[in-house]
This record gives C-alpha cells, sequence and structure tokens, in this order.
C-alpha cells in the first residue's frame, strides 16, 4: 500500500510541474520600463506597449499606478518600475531601470555595519529643534552564526546633518550624541563600538 501511495503522489506532481510549465510558456513578459527621471518630487517614465497599469517598487514593492506614467514621490529611496496588463503579463524587475530620489522623508531604518573588530550602528533622527538630540547607542551583545561576541563600549563616532548648522559631538560608555544648534530636518548619529569576541 506504501508503495502505490508514493507513486499516485508522484504522479500527481509531474501533471502539476506540467501544468505549470504549460502555463508559463503561455505568458508574456512585457518590455521593460526605460527613461525612468526624478523632476522635483515626481517619478515619470516612458509608456509601455499593452500596459495597463505600472508597479513601483523601493526596498520591494511601494505603489501601484493604474492611469498615467508617473508618480508622485515623498519617500528618500531607490525606485524602479515595472509594467503589466490585465492579462497578467508582467515587465521584468530584474534588470530594470533604477533611479534614487533623496529629497523627501528619510524612513530607512537604523543600520548596522562590522569591519574587522568594530560595530558600527547609524540612526537616523528627523525634525530636531535647537538643543535636541539624535544618540546612537552601542547593543549590549550581538552574534555571528559562528562565533558569539559582545560589544566593550564605544570608541568614537560622527554626525551629520541634511542642513548646515553647528553640531555638538559626544561621547559616552556606551553612546554617542549630537546636539543641533539649529532647527535641522534630518540627523544622522554613528557611534563606534569595540567588538569582543567570545567561544
Amino acid at each position: 500500500m506504501k508503495k502505490q501511495t508514493i507513486t499516485h503522489r508522484g504522479f500527481f506532481y509531474s501533471i502539476i510541474l506540467l501544468l505549470s510549465f504549460a502555463s508559463n510558456l503561455q505568458a508574456a513578459e512585457l518590455n521593460p520600463v526605460i527613461n525612468l527621471q526624478v523632476q522635483d518630487n515626481e517619478l515619470t517614465w516612458s509608456p509601455v506597449e499593452g500596459a495597463t497599469g505600472y508597479n513601483i517598487y523601493l526596498r520591494g514593492y511601494y505603489a501601484t499606478v493604474r492611469e498615467g506614467t508617473s508618480f508622485t514621490l515623498s519617500e528618500v529611496g531607490t525606485y524602479s518600475v515595472t509594467a503589466f496588463n490585465d492579462e497578467g503579463d508582467f515587465g521584468p524587475l530584474r534588470g530594470a531601470d533604477r533611479i534614487t530620489y533623496d529629497g523627501g522623508e528619510d524612513n530607512r531604518p537604523n543600520f548596522f555595519t562590522f569591519t574587522n573588530d568594530i560595530v558600527y550602528r547609524t540612526v537616523r533622527c528627523f525634525d530636531l529643534d535647537a538643543g535636541e538630540s539624535c544618540e546612537a547607542l552601542c547593543p549590549d551583545a550581538a552574534f555571528t552564526t559562528t562565533t558569539g561576541y559582545f560589544l566593550s563600549g564605544a570608541m568614537g563616532g560622527a554626525c551629520s546633518s541634511s542642513d548646515t548648522v553647528n553640531i555638538n559631538a559626544q561621547i559616552a560608555p556606551k553612546t554617542y550624541t549630537c546636539t543641533v544648534s539649529a532647527f535641522t530636518s534630518r540627523v544622522e548619529a554613528q557611534v563606534a563600538c569595540m567588538v569582543n569576541f567570545t567561544q
């Protein structure tokens, strides 16, 4: 009985694979979107023949445009666009044109980078008034897939601003703090954290 069940299951999966292959043969691929441009905060592109809409991508799917070939941007990042039609055909995303917009709100997450024996943590803060601070904090511990490590404290850092303002930088045992002298729309505080490895 067990052998018969495996035989039927194999036959069933073979039919599914054949149907999937047949449907892929029937699917058409639309042309890629070209001539991506940004003017002020408006993303535009050339129309694709046969397309009834376009998908906008920013760190993954972001929005859909059903009419026209433009989209108003509000968020910092690198955008790409693909065409689609109502029959379920799509243009390619791999290798598609990309364009970067840096005039909007920066919603990218905090991030870590690891170099030699140092972990860098960057934090973004928005709409700071005079005297307010953006602070990057060393985490207590982190782990790679093979070697555990803990962070002994801050050994340096950096501050940057989207506006021309004076920034007072201060280091503490676990933090690097950037305090602005006037309103600024975005500040990045980066702390460099010393790594100690454990087994």
